[in-house]
């Protein structure tokens, strides 16, 4: 994810500020369907009519806020700002409609440095595990199915919301999922520096063992150091 305004975004931008019209044309065209697919994905509104709305609410308060862009962040990141407001207010006025996050504790302050952080990092994540879904579907069904429970995981999916995206049961889902968590830990730890020798006492092995079990954990999850690479270009965002 780019922090600066795109050239494209720039252009568009100079015509809106000018009166013009097709520059919201432009940014609503690039940026509607990833919008859409946050208010699903995090929100967990699946209502195809108030998905839209939302989404035409939120591109409605960029145009009519455009004095308030101070360029600081990307138009994605602003516009998720935006969005997050937008559903504040939406699940104020629709009490019976359940969010997967608590609205309320979305910042106050409505140009407040911290949440556009915050939303920094978050679409950093989204759209790093959206690439990585797109690279899972060459890999064998095993470790694809492994990766897919993985990153589903980490876009917010609950267990049970796992296992109707990929058509098993919960239980066959925790089971599947504990099988791989011993090569998750120890590739993490030796990613993170420590020595074959440590991960090998902590586990009760001796080094050739872990050393074998390696050549297997890799097979298994075999876009682990990918999965790695992103989560640091998040982190340091």
């Amino acid at each position: 994810m780019k922090r600066m305004i795109e050239g494209a975004d720039k252009s568009a931008l100079e015509d809106i500020r000018a009166g013009g019209e097709r520059g919201m044309a432009a940014l609503y065209k690039r940026y509607s369907p990833d919008l859409q697919c946050r208010i699903r994905s995090r929100y967990g509104i699946l209502e195809p009519q108030e998905i839209q709305e939302l989404c035409d609410d939120t591109f409605y308060a960029f145009y009519s806020s455009i004095h308030n862009f101070r360029e600081e962040c990307s138009v994605y990141t602003w516009l998720c700002h935006l969005l997050d407001y937008r559903t504040k207010q939406y699940f104020a006025k629709t009490p019976t409609v359940t969010c997967r996050f608590d609205p309320y504790a979305l910042e106050e302050e409505f140009e407040e440095l911290q949440a556009i952080s915050r939303i920094e990092r978050e679409v950093c994540y989204e759209r790093c595990y959206q690439l990585l879904l797109k690279r899972i579907q060459s890999l064998p069904r095993l470790t694809a199915n492994f990766w897919r429970m993985k990153v589903l995981a980490a876009l917010g999916k609950s267990t049970a919301e796992i296992s109707n995206d990929l058509g098993k049961t919960p239980g066959s889902v925790r089971a599947f999922m504990s099988q791989h968590t011993q090569c998750w830990q120890i590739l993490t730890k030796l990613a993170q520096g420590v020595p074959i020798v440590e991960i090998a006492a902590d586990q009760q092995k001796t080094s050739e063992e872990v050393e074998r079990q390696l050549i297997d954990c890799r097979s298994r999850l075999r876009i682990y150091d990918q999965i790695q690479n992103c989560q640091h270009d998040c982190e340091d965002l």
